[in-house]
């Protein structure tokens, strides 16, 4: 298996001269050409963009405000309605492409705008599911032979959609996606916030592991990735009270929301041993080691400090300390 760092087109540009456990970049990639200074050799995957409550518009229960920018409504919507969400995910596709990605991520998942503060959401991951389906079957047909240019691996989130619970989401997908070339890509963090939060890193591997033994065989061998990040969010979790705040304005609430949504999803590296059986039983073909430093520094030491607990099972080198 590959071990990548994530990285973003919207990042300050950065050397990228890493240490040879790090074996390439994932890459965040948005509506416009990709830098070169993101230095095309080293990216192996992309992250496709993502909007947070593409079902409202998609659905049209919603009438997206004339006053928030075109930009501003990709990031939140894809688009103001499904002629304009087909166009900028195709387009956004078409874009990554051009790096030669062995494959690209998309997360499978919404959260209404009223409901992004909150630990609780009123729609069903039947009904997201069955409208993502549609959404990405619209994006792929128009693409030659009805294909994708790469693999499109669907990640897992805690909101209403794919939360890969146990195998349900999966066959929804399964069932519905109407092109072959697709995947899954298993965050690990993510997961934890949807099964309510660790208070500890043992804790979080006994989680995860529970959950991947209600995986079917064929639903394991569709992880071609892991979003590999650990969190101990039990506590804030269970004391979070959603604020009382008037929904005036859209782009005030996902500030806040921004904030919530890191002291959940804290995208740490884990320290115990036990994670290297996590991943040996998962097999994936790449593992990012998507954590959320701050500093680029910072960012590639925890990189290779959860690499070094996997070297003991896979070989790699032991864990040398990265100084830019």
């Amino acid at each position: 298996m590959k071990h990548l760092i994530n990285s973003s087109i919207y990042d300050p540009p950065t050397e990228t001269n890493f240490p040879e456990q790090v074996e390439g970049i994932e890459l965040l990639t948005g509506y416009n050409p990709i830098p070169e200074s993101f230095f095309r050799s080293r990216v192996v995957s992309v992250h496709l963009p993502y909007a947070i409550d593409w079902y409202a518009a998609w659905s049209g229960n919603k009438k997206i405000p004339k006053e928030i920018p075109d930009d501003s409504v990709k990031h939140i919507f894809y688009g103001r309605d499904k002629g304009d969400i087909i166009d900028n995910l195709h387009s956004a596709i078409k874009l990554a492409s051009t790096l030669d990605p062995k494959y690209g991520i998309l997360h499978a998942g919404n959260v209404s705008i009223s409901e992004v503060l909150k630990l609780t959401y009123s729609d069903s991951d039947n009904k997201i599911l069955s409208a993502f389906t549609e959404l990405v079957n619209s994006v792929i047909a128009l693409f030659p032979n009805t294909e994708p240019p790469f693999r499109i691996l669907f990640e897992n989130q805690w909101w209403p959609g794919l939360r890969m619970l146990d195998s349900t989401d999966y066959k929804i997908l399964c069932n519905k996606i109407e092109f072959e070339n697709w995947g899954l890509c298993f965050d690990t963090g993510h997961l934890l916030v949807a099964t309510k939060g660790a208070q500890t890193e043992d804790q979080a591997i006994d989680i995860l592991e529970n959950v991947v033994d209600k995986f079917s065989d064929d639903m394991l061998e569709s992880i071609m990735t892991i979003h590999l990040h650990t969190n101990t969010c039990y506590n804030y979790l269970k004391n979070y009270k959603p604020p009382h705040i008037e929904l005036t304005s859209i782009t005030k609430l996902i500030e806040l929301a921004y904030s919530h949504v890191c002291n959940m999803d804290q995208h740490e590296p884990f320290t115990t041993k036990r994670v290297a059986g996590l991943v040996q039983r998962l097999n994936p073909d790449y593992i990012t080691h998507e954590m959320g430093a701050p500093r680029y520094e910072k960012k590639i030491n925890d990189c290779l400090s959860q690499i070094s607990i996997l070297s003991k099972s896979d070989g790699i080198k032991e864990q040398v300390t990265f100084r830019t």
